[in-house]
Formats: structure tokens, C-alpha cells, sequence
């Protein structure tokens, strides 16, 4: 039947409900169904579901009838028996009210409450009014009074509002006048900043000892055509195209490769090997590291048009040599290694830094009186400062201007490997594993002290 069905979703959604009592009619079934009885007869009975909807039951099915008031029911009679003035019997409804769920009931109650009582506490908390100067209230004319007494208070100081602050008379006309105070005295701004150490660059303000970083970072960034970030020291002035934590990471790889060699050569921390030694000037060395090969030629033409020193050292065939290579490294008349990544990961370009910084150190130290070591240190320095700081070789440097060229590659001549062992710090030993590793990779072919640095076409594989 139509009426069992109806029965059945109001029975379970009333079963499910925790609200108080209502009128129960009890199924032979086992059903109940709770709302308002609206009639009452032999043959049926007629209910108001509490839920919505009227349904009408045949007396055969009914086990039992109980009459009880709905909640709504029982608070409204409550409610209509109040005192007009009792505020506390109202709060005391309204909990009640609240309980069964009976949102609109609450709130009228509550309401009622503060018509009564505006000072009632835990009404004017459940309104979320503030207290102030022991009286409830909402909290934008708590805000609004607040405002007002501190103005009173202000203006019987002799102070005047500026600019949402409160100043002297004379304050207000120095800050119109565009002065600002510093050092006990007002000055004009660009005077306030000179005294705090700025400088001005490019319509702004920078730090006095930020500016020569953030100039070397913007005509860096403008000869790469790409935004860099920067970091330096002492020593060393790191731009890349990384984020800030990448670049501060390869100057640390640069801080601690200098380190190394210091202490294998006996370097003194008076030692300033990247000073210029043309002009005497005081020089880091810079270290720049971009992402694809465009960038690494439009920064070697912005390199060569600003640098007017570099560009008298460095000989045509150098150059072209460089536009051909993924970086190169310069020892005059100031110290670069420059690179860029693709296609290789990012992690490479730090053993790249500190690869060519070893050759950077070796040439600029007098090492033993020899003003230009011979290459295999130099390249051979290379990969040991890169062991003592990643534990592996990634990098192999190819050169120009040294050896002797023939059609498989360049022969240079050597040293013993013990000599490059007492050169380099290390053992006999290790030497000899670096060698037979290279030239069993390919990249070289070891004849007595002859070495040929392999060109591609004739390497192994």
C-alpha cells in the first residue's frame, strides 16, 4: 500500500532523529511513527508526520496510540507561561530550545533576553558583543567609542592627526614639507637615506654595500638577457640563473674548493690571487652559470663589449674556441668560469665550478716558480679537487694552446706519477687509477710520458 511506503522513509527519518517527544502511533510491524494525531476515529487514524506530509492509517494496523506534545509544543507553552520580566527563565528556555534543535526558538529567546536584560552576559556572548567600561556592546561602537577617547586624549595633548598618526603642530608641517626625522633632526629624505647607508641606483635604494652585488647582477643579467640571482664574498661573486639557494650552494662548493687548494699549496689568507695584476686593482673572482647555449653566446658578445681589458688579451681563435665549448674559465686580466647546464643536470654545473676553479687557482699561484703549470696538472689538479669534493669526476676539460696536435688529438708531455702525486696531494696510487680510468673510457691513450688527449672521432665507444 501507497501509505506503508510513506510510512516507512518518515518512520526512519524520525528514528534517526534526536529531537524531544511528539505523538507516537506503533505499528503492529513494529513501526512507529511520530508527528501530530489530526484525527482520531475507529476505522483510522489521521497524522502529521513531524516531518512534513499527512498520512492516514487504518486502525487494523495499529498496535497503540500515544499523545504527546511535539517540542516546539512543549517549549511554546512554556514559554507563554514566562513572566514578561523573567530573563533568566527565558535563557533558561533557550538552552532548552537549543538542545531540541530549535534554531528560530533560540534566537527569539535570546533576543527577548536582551530586551529585558541588555546586560545579561551570556546572551550578549552568544551575539558576540564585547564588554567595555562595564557595558555590552557591538563590537564597531566598541571600536567607535575607542576611537573617540583617543582622540579627546590626543587633542588635549596638543597633538594633531597626519596621515593616520598622531604628531606635534610641527611634526605635521615637517612631514608636509616631505622631511623625514632622523639622528634627532629632520632632514630631507634622500639626506635620511645617505645617512643610513643607502645609495641611490636606477630611481631606488639600495644598501651602500649591496650596490657593487646588485650592479654586477644587473649587467650580468643584461649581457645574458635573462634575470640572475647573485651571491658573494670575499672572494667570490656567484650569478646564476637558479634560484637564490642554488647559487648560494656553488658558492660554498667555490669557498670550500679555495680551502683545499690553500691547504695543499700553503696559501697564506693575506694572498689575493684573482686581484687584477694590470691595473693593481682588488678583483673576486665570478663564476656565472646559465641554462641553455643562447644565453651562454649572448653573455660571451654583453661579456666581450663591456669588459675593454678582456677584450686586448683575448686572441680571435680564443674566442671562437670558447663560442664552441659549454664554458670556459680566464685567469686574466681577472679571473671568470663561465658555463651553461643543458642538457646535462644541474648538479653537473657545480662540478664544473669547482673543475675549472682548481685550473683558475693553479695558473694565478706561482706554483714552485713556474708562473703556467704544466696542462696535465692543471687538468689532473681538476679532478682531484672535484674527488675531495662531490667523491666523483663528472667533468674533463678539452684545451687549446697547449701540446702538440695530430690527427687522433693533442700529445702533451707529463710528469711521472709521482711527481704529479707530490704536484697534486695525493698518492702514486691514486694517479695511476685516474689514468688507466680515462684511458680506458677513451678520452686518452697513455705512451710511456706521452699522453694523447683523444678527439672525439677517435675515442673508444
Amino acid at each position: 500500500m501507497r501509505y506503508r511506503r510513506i510510512a516507512t522513509a518518515a518512520a526512519a527519518l524520525l528514528l534517526l532523529s534526536a529531537a524531544g517527544a511528539a505523538d507516537e502511533v506503533r505499528l503492529k510491524d513494529g513501526r512507529v511513527l511520530e508527528g501530530k494525531i489530526l484525527e482520531e476515529g475507529p476505522s483510522e487514524v489521521k497524522v502529521r508526520l513531524r516531518f512534513g506530509g499527512d498520512l492516514t492509517v487504518p486502525r487494523a494496523d495499529i498496535a497503540s496510540v500515544e499523545r504527546k506534545d511535539l517540542p516546539e509544543e512543549a517549549v511554546a507553552r512554556k514559554r507563554a507561561a514566562l513572566d514578561p520580566k523573567d530573563a533568566e527563565g527565558r535563557w533558561r528556555l533557550a538552552q532548552e530550545a537549543k538542545d531540541l534543535k530549535l534554531r528560530k526558538v533560540f534566537d527569539e529567546l535570546v533576543d527577548e533576553v536582551l530586551r529585558i536584560d541588555p546586560q545579561h552576559a551570556p546572551a550578549n556572548e552568544v551575539r558576540g558583543n564585547v564588554l567595555l567600561g562595564g557595558r555590552w556592546m557591538r563590537p564597531a561602537d566598541r571600536d567607535r567609542l575607542v576611537a573617540e577617547a583617543e582622540r579627546a586624549e590626543k587633542e588635549q595633548q596638543g597633538l594633531v592627526e597626519f596621515q593616520g598618526r598622531w604628531v606635534t603642530p610641527e611634526e605635521r608641517d615637517a612631514l608636509e614639507r616631505g622631511l623625514v626625522f632622523h639622528d634627532g633632526r629632520w632632514m630631507s629624505e634622500r639626506e635620511a637615506k645617505a645617512a643610513q647607508g643607502f645609495v641611490e641606483y636606477r630611481g631606488g635604494w639600495v644598501k651602500k654595500d649591496e650596490l657593487e652585488s646588485i650592479q654586477l647582477r644587473d649587467s650580468l643579467a643584461e649581457a645574458a638577457g635573462v634575470p640572475l640571482t647573485v651571491a658573494q664574498s670575499e672572494r667570490f661573486s656567484v650569478a646564476t640563473v637558479y634560484k637564490q639557494d642554488f647559487t648560494d650552494l656553488v658558492l660554498a662548493d667555490a669557498e670550500k674548493s679555495y680551502e683545499e687548494f690553500s691547504r695543499i699549496f700553503g696559501v697564506k689568507p693575506g694572498d689575493r690571487l684573482f686581484d687584477d695584476p694590470f691595473n693593481n686593482k682588488a678583483r673576486r673572482c665570478t663564476v656565472v652559470i646559465l641554462e641553455k647555449e643562447p644565453q651562454y653566446q649572448k653573455f660571451l658578445d654583453g661579456l666581450l663589449r663591456f669588459h675593454a681589458d678582456l677584450k686586448k688579451v683575448l686572441r680571435p681563435e680564443r674566442v671562437e674556441y670558447m663560442r664552441r665549448q659549454k664554458g670556459f674559465y680566464l685567469v686574466d686580466p681577472d679571473c671568470w668560469i663561465v658555463g651553461y647546464q643543458f642538457p646535462f643536470p644541474r648538479e653537473q654545473t657545480r662540478h664544473s665550478v669547482v673543475h675549472k676553479l682548481s685550473h683558475v687557482l693553479l695558473l694565478r699561484w706561482n706554483f714552485k716558480g713556474i708562473s703556467w703549470p704544466n696542462w696535465w696538472v692543471v687538468e689532473g689538479f681538476g679532478e682531484v679537487q672535484e674527488v675531495n669534493s662531490f667523491g666523483s669526476c663528472q667533468v674533463f676539460c678539452t684545451t687549446t694552446g697547449y701540446g702538440e696536435a695530430t690527427p687522433e688529438g693533442v700529445v702533451v708531455r707529463r710528469p711521472t706519477n709521482q711527481q704529479l702525486a707530490n704536484m697534486s696531494g695525493t698518492t702514486r696510487e691514486t694517479v695511476s687509477r685516474v689514468l688507466k680510468r680515462l684511458e680506458g673510457q677513451g678520452y686518452i691513450a697513455c705512451e710511456g710520458r706521452a699522453i694523447t688527449i683523444l678527439r672525439e672521432d677517435h675515442r673508444k665507444g
